[in-house]
């Protein structure tokens, strides 16, 4: 990865040929989720609590895959479900930061940042990222409101994982997984909401939940875990075929 500040100038020609394949930039078993997605999620993805190994920071995933770089929801050129998560759709695509003074005071201006090494960077075919004359064309403003949404929300989840941690309702999730007599896997590293301490949670704080709509964030997440077992079965269906 190599982010650079997009710039009409130094990227006049640029083109993003996004193919949901392997080898095509997209080859990774996780990615963040947002609140605001957590209802079209819970339908189709697997949805837990994981720690931000730079920030020890809780942040909710979704799990695509078992293996490192394994993403089960890539098909030949198409993304097998209905919905995107905004992680996906944004790449190669990211929100950055510079400090600048406003008045005398440091202040954080954030900038918009191109992957230059994502594979998707082409500048023979896909969307055109800017106009000939220097103006955004519409999947610019597409991906804007993408990296938007995302930078809001991100802030609700920040407080909201901020307050489940408080509470102490997180508890490791520690699950050994058997595909067949020979391949099984340890889904470890992940956080699930412990039922017990949320049952017995205070008044204050269960209305606290409440309130803020965090409570049925968790139960949305609690919902999605049923769809590991859809992983599971694509992933007894490759090792099957030997794919």
């Amino acid at each position: 990865m190599k982010n650079v500040v997009l710039s009409n100038i130094d990227h006049a020609n640029l083109k993003i040929n996004a193919v949901y394949k392997k080898d095509a930039g997209f080859d990774f078993n996780i990615c963040s989720v947002f609140p605001n997605e957590y209802s079209t999620l819970q339908g189709d993805y697997p949805i837990f609590y994981k720690k931000d190994n730079q920030t020890s920071n809780y942040q909710t995933v979704a799990i695509l895959g078992f293996e490192e770089n394994e993403n089960l929801y890539l098909g030949e050129g198409v993304w097998l479900s209905k919905y995107v998560p905004l992680s996906v759709q944004r790449l190669p695509f990211y929100i950055g930061k510079k400090t600048v003074l406003k008045e005398g005071v440091p202040t954080d201006e954030k900038l918009l940042q191109i992957d230059i090494e994502h594979p998707s960077i082409s500048e023979d075919s896909g969307n055109e990222v800017f106009f000939k004359h220097g103006g955004n064309t519409e999947y610019l403003d597409h991906i804007n409101n993408i990296l938007s949404t995302i930078d809001k929300f991100n802030e609700v989840s920040s407080d909201f994982l901020q307050i489940i941690s408080n509470m102490n309702l997180l508890k490791p999730l520690n699950l050994k997984i058997d595909f067949s007599a020979d391949h099984s896997h340890e889904l470890s590293g992940l956080y699930v909401v412990d039922e017990e301490k949320l049952k017995d949670l205070e008044k204050e704080d269960l209305f606290t939940l409440h309130q803020k709509g965090y409570l049925q964030y968790i139960y949305l997440i609690a919902a999605s875990v049923i769809n590991l077992n859809k992983l599971i079965s694509l992933k007894k269906k490759i090792l099957n075929n030997g794919i």
